[in-house]
Formats: C-alpha cells, sequence, structure tokens
C-alpha cells in the first residue's frame, strides 16, 4: 500500500510540476509582420555558439532581442500539437516589459520562440533577452553580460562607455563607417578575464548587430527574414540586388487546381484549425485569431455608394518628409496603401519603381515615391473615388493577374474578414482579373 501511495504521489508531483511549469512559462509568436528573424553563421572558429535573433519592435526607439542558440542536437527546441498559454502576438508586444525581460535572463521564467511547422508547432529556448534602443542622440545597448550607452556627440574613441553599469566587461567605442546608404557603429568588448578573447560589435543604424567578431573567427549576418544580408541592404537603400548569372531552364507553369477539403466529420478544433489555415490566418490551436476591428462604413444602415457612379480624386502630398532623389523613409506601422495615399502614388507603381518582391516593408526602408517615368506604368490601382452626392469616398483593388484575397487585403493593411465585410458579393476565395474589390470607405468633410 505504501509503495502504491508513493507512485500515486510521484505521479501527482509530475503532473503538478508540468502545469506550473507551463503556467510560469512565457511564449512568443514568430510573425514576420512585426518580427525580424535575423541568422548568423560562424566563420573561422568561433568560439561562441551561433545563434539566432529574432528582433521585435517594443517602442518606437526600443528593440527587444531574443536569442535562441544553434544547437547541432536540437536540445533546446521541442515540437508540440498545442501551446499550453497564449502566447505575446505582434498587438501584445508593448506589454514586454524590463521586469519580464530581467525575469527571462535570471531563468525565473523559461521562455520560447512559437515558429509554426504544418498543424504543429516548434518551440525554440529563448536563451538570452537584449535590448537595443537608437534615439536622435545615441544608441543603447543592454546585454545580460554587457551593456553600453553611445552618445553621438559626447562618447570619444578609446571611451568606456559602460562605467556606471559595468557588468563583467568593458565596451569602448572603435570607430563609425558605412554600410551602403547606412551608418556602422563598431564597439570593443573587453572581459574582466584574460584568457576570454577581446570581441568586437557591429551595429548598423535602424537594423542591428550585424557582426561579432575576435580574433579566432567571427559570427556575422547571414540573413533576415531570410532574406540574404546584402539583398536586404541593398533593398533598405532603393539599390539594385545583384543577380547570378547562371541561367536555368524554368519549365512552363500549370496553373493549380483548388484543393477543397471536406470538413464533414471533423471535430470543432479541427474544422477551426482547417478554415484558419485555409484563410491563412493564424493557426494556434489554444488561442483564438486576431481580431482586428473594421472602420464602419458610414451612418448605421447607411448603403455604402457604387463605385462606377464616382469620380476619382487626388489625396496630398507630403513633400517636406522626402530625402534627395524623391526618396522617403518607411514609418512604424506604415504600409504601401498608406504610403500610396501619401504621396498620390498607385501602389503597383510603389512596387515597380522599387523593385519589391512582395508587400512586406521595413522600418526605415529607403522607397522611392516620385515617379519621374523612367519605368513604364502599366499599373491601375488603387482607384480613389468621391460621391459628389454623399461625399465618401470609396478606395477599389482592380485585381490583377496571379493575385490573391490574402495578398489584396495585406497589401491594404486589413484582414480577410474586412474584405468580405466591404464585398457582400463575395461568398467564397475564388475572384476573377480585373475584378473590383473594395478596399476602404471614408467620410469627407464637406
Amino acid at each position: 500500500m505504501k509503495r502504491t501511495y508513493y507512485i500515486y504521489t510521484f505521479i501527482l508531483w509530475l503532473l503538478t510540476t508540468a502545469v506550473v511549469s507551463a503556467q510560469s512559462s512565457v511564449y512568443f509568436f514568430y510573425d514576420p509582420a512585426c518580427m525580424q528573424k535575423f541568422d548568423y553563421e560562424k566563420v573561422s572558429t568561433f568560439n561562441d555558439i551561433a545563434h539566432t535573433d529574432y528582433y521585435i519592435s517594443i517602442s518606437n526607439e526600443t528593440k527587444a532581442i531574443f536569442r535562441v542558440q544553434k544547437d547541432p542536437l536540437n536540445l533546446n527546441k521541442k515540437l508540440v500539437n498545442e501551446i499550453p498559454v497564449k502566447p505575446f502576438m505582434c498587438q501584445d508586444r508593448e506589454n514586454i516589459s524590463d521586469v519580464l525581460i530581467d525575469e527571462i535572463n535570471a531563468s525565473q521564467k523559461m521562455a520560447y520562440m512559437v515558429v509554426e511547422a504544418g498543424n504543429q508547432y516548434i518551440l525554440y529556448e529563448i536563451r538570452s533577452v537584449s535590448t537595443l534602443t537608437e534615439t536622435q542622440s545615441g544608441i543603447v545597448y543592454d546585454d545580460p553580460t554587457y551593456g553600453f550607452k553611445y552618445d553621438y556627440l559626447v562618447s570619444k574613441s578609446g571611451e568606456i562607455l559602460n562605467k556606471q553599469t559595468n557588468k563583467e566587461r568593458n565596451v569602448f567605442f572603435e570607430q563609425r563607417g558605412t554600410i551602403s546608404c547606412l551608418s556602422n557603429y563598431q564597439f570593443k568588448i573587453v572581459s574582466r578575464h584574460v584568457e576570454t578573447p577581446i570581441k568586437h560589435l557591429s551595429i548598423i543604424s535602424t537594423v542591428g548587430v550585424n557582426r561579432i567578431n575576435t580574433t579566432h573567427g567571427a559570427l556575422t549576418l547571414k540573413s533576415i527574414n531570410d532574406v540574404p544580408f546584402q539583398n536586404f541592404i541593398a533593398k533598405r537603400c532603393n539599390m539594385p540586388v545583384a543577380v547570378a548569372t547562371t541561367v536555368k531552364e524554368v519549365p512552363p507553369v500549370v496553373p493549380a487546381k483548388p484543393v477543397v477539403k471536406d470538413t464533414v466529420g471533423m471535430s470543432d478544433l479541427e474544422k477551426r484549425l482547417w478554415l484558419s489555415k485555409k484563410e491563412r490566418g493564424f493557426t494556434a490551436r489554444s488561442i483564438d485569431p486576431i481580431v482586428k476591428p473594421v472602420q464602419p462604413i458610414g451612418e448605421a444602415g447607411m448603403t455604402p455608394p457604387n463605385p462606377l457612379e464616382t469620380t476619382t480624386i487626388p489625396s496630398p502630398t507630403v513633400a517636406n518628409e522626402l530625402l534627395p532623389g524623391g526618396i522617403y523613409l518607411v514609418k512604424e506601422k506604415e504600409n504601401l496603401y498608406t504610403i500610396s495615399e501619401k504621396f498620390r502614388i498607385p501602389i503597383q507603381r510603389l512596387i515597380a519603381i522599387n523593385q519589391l518582391e512582395g508587400y512586406s516593408l521595413g522600418l526605415n526602408q529607403a522607397l522611392k515615391v516620385v515617379d519621374d517615368g523612367t519605368i513604364p506604368s502599366a499599373s491601375r490601382n488603387p482607384l480613389v473615388k468621391v460621391d459628389p452626392v454623399t461625399n465618401m469616398k470609396t478606395t477599389i483593388h482592380v485585381v490583377e493577374q496571379g493575385e490573391t484575397l490574402y495578398e489584396i487585403s495585406k497589401l491594404y493593411g486589413l484582414e480577410l474578414k474586412d474584405v468580405y465585410n466591404l464585398n457582400k458579393q463575395l461568398t467564397d476565395s475564388q475572384i476573377d482579373i480585373n475584378q473590383q474589390l473594395v478596399v476602404g470607405y471614408e467620410q469627407l468633410k464637406k
């Protein structure tokens, strides 16, 4: 009897420990919409383990950097079917506090980066959290082992930058340079332990850490969000991207037929997961999809205007925000639609002029927003119209070949359900070339 009692007590203790551990752990959902993945690789015999950093802006000036070590044995990663608790999503990033960061670095809380893998999730153990703050006066970098503050005007080469917050290492400013159109700052990190090699840290302004090197080797930035580092910088600086000269024979593309999956026999959980996958939304089983409010369409009960009976109007430009050459630096929360409205240039022209491969933009990315006519115009989106009677402004997107509802929704900063609410005629995801879709209403002041 005693043996059975002890066995049950031990099992109960294990279950209790697992529940408490899950509740005391925190999870962060990797979403490229608000997070950047910095993938580093080792060069030569660099002593430290290679790692992947996940950058997320927690304010206009500060980014939190979650570090995940590249463990060849996969000891710090596990595959799960369900996330134990609701993870931090894009809309939760402002709740990432200094207290939470300190708890993770002090191992008081286990932290995991959640990455989708089909119908499952990979949990990567977060080993440390750093912060990088850039203001008009300088750079502040805070790491669990060292931290420093560099002032653009006051700090001098060879000066200790972390006198007040000296942790295990001293940090010195070395020199400032440039990488393409961006400023590059280099710092030297000297440990109290003589046997520890001196490190050199390189930070690119508005981007992040691009290199850590010692006399033994280096840890260098390979890609950002799976885009090669050099290509990322070229796009940020509005420069042509180098293309390999090798020619490959490309087989003809055969349009894929839509896959129809029968939901009969599925549980409510399975059906919700499948529908979420179908709409390319979030698929976490333990969380509800992100809800984004739809802008109201005029007064209650008001019928939207007919786009075919309206006339077009332009939107005002903001010339004082431009750099030489008609270059504009993307601000936080801006997308192609808001920028096209701001500078009276169609979205497809922005894509063509800047040779963009997709709709995603980076903070402080350089975009050419002045159309000088060097690239032939072949687009018509978006159509902006106004009803002279109701003074209701309507924004319309004309479907181009190869576009999907999901891509169009993201183009204008909407969710799929927003597009369906604005276009009651849609019954499924099938759209036709040249079909007109309403993507926004706005009641103008008379």
